[in-house]
């Protein structure tokens, strides 16, 4: 099974699931070397069985556009053969940026809930601390704000589990199982 096909089963179960997403909200992606597979705008990760839901792009290239401030629209980064009809997802620059090679991006419910409240990342904190690399990231917009976020979050502390206020989680590992 290559990383592409596991990532498609991975988001399929996860996408399936309305209490980890909801519609074509969500996203997900692998990182082979050189190319970053990202889940499309507008498509439903539960449909990745069923259909491509996957735009393959030039990680390096992902990275010069977001250095340049870039973090818009990546379709000048498309890989060869890679469908044009499917636009990278607006939270590119947030799976190019994370250092694993499977990310995972939810609205989960439960983490919805917590990241909603004023006391939310004292919460997560004594529900995580000890048990997984996580750290909290502010609110941001989606794309460039919450990309730009992330990475300063990640300048201070290395994390394989981001809970976003008011947004949802991200998770990264070496595989999209373990990510799951």
């Amino acid at each position: 099974m290559t990383a592409l096909d596991e990532l498609a089963a991975v988001s399929a179960r996860i996408g399936a699931d309305p209490l980890l997403v909801q519609g074509p909200g969500g996203n997900s992606s692998v990182k082979t070397g050189d190319e970053l597979w990202v889940k499309a705008s507008g498509v439903w990760l539960a449909q990745a069985l069923e259909r491509p839901i996957f735009t393959g792009l030039s990680l390096s290239a992902v990275h010069a556009a977001v250095a340049r401030g870039e973090v818009e629209d990546f379709s000048a980064a498309r890989l060869p053969g890679s469908d044009a009809a499917l636009r990278p997802s607006i939270e590119t620059a947030l799976h190019a940026l994370l250092p694993h090679a499977a990310v995972l991006h939810a609205h989960a419910v439960n983490a919805m809930a917590v990241s909603v409240l004023a006391d939310g990342a004292a919460r997560a904190a004594k529900a995580l601390d000890g048990h997984v690399r996580w750290a909290w990231v502010p609110y941001r917009r989606p794309g460039a704000p919450l990309a730009s976020a992330i990475a300063q979050v990640l300048a201070k502390t290395p994390a394989d589990v981001l809970l976003l206020a008011n947004h949802g989680i991200v998770v990264g590992a070496d595989t999209p199982h373990a990510a799951e």
